[in-house]
């Protein structure tokens, strides 16, 4: 009778690598603090030892990854816009993230117009069958401002 007791399995390389811990811990801290609007910095360093920015950044290249995009990626990219996106202008955002401001976006629609002297820009983004998801309003107030009076210098008389 043989003895099984030390019979090594053999390892399978057709089922796919399960996510690393730390891809889950990411996509898992990211839940949880989303419906609060992002996680503290200090809750950050102490759970990953690294900065916001940093954990922001390691998010999405989780997010970036076509394999493993979980199923929750737009509500997760609301609360924790793409690096370029915390940079770019509300514009740039709304055209190229229009999942950053509604669930199931694919297209954002940017206009601008002038009220006074403010400028008011607005967001409408749109899902696949182009139904209108939402509408955002951004103010800059006092953007289209009077520019201030310019007196010529006094000319001396020659």
């Amino acid at each position: 009778m043989a003895d099984n007791r030390h019979r090594r399995w053999p390892i399978s390389s057709a089922s796919p690598p399960p996510l690393d811990w730390e891809v889950e811990e990411v996509l898992r801290f990211a839940r949880i603090w989303a419906p609060y609007g992002g996680a503290p910095a200090d809750e950050t360093f102490h759970h990953f030892g690294m900065s916001t920015s940093r954990f922001v950044d390691k998010l999405w290249e989780i997010l970036r990854d076509r394999r493993r995009r979980p199923y929750d990626a737009d509500q997760l990219a609301a609360v924790f816009p793409p690096p370029a996106a915390q940079a770019a202008t509300f514009q740039e955002t709304c055209v190229a993230h229009p999942g950053a401001y509604a669930s199931g976006a694919v297209l954002g629609v940017h206009a601008t117009k002038k009220v006074g002297n403010n400028r008011e820009e607005s967001c409408k983004v749109y899902d696949a069958s182009n139904k209108l998801l939402g509408t955002t309003y951004r103010t800059t107030y006092g953007f289209y401002g009077t520019p201030p009076q310019v007196n010529p210098p006094a000319q001396s008389a020659r």
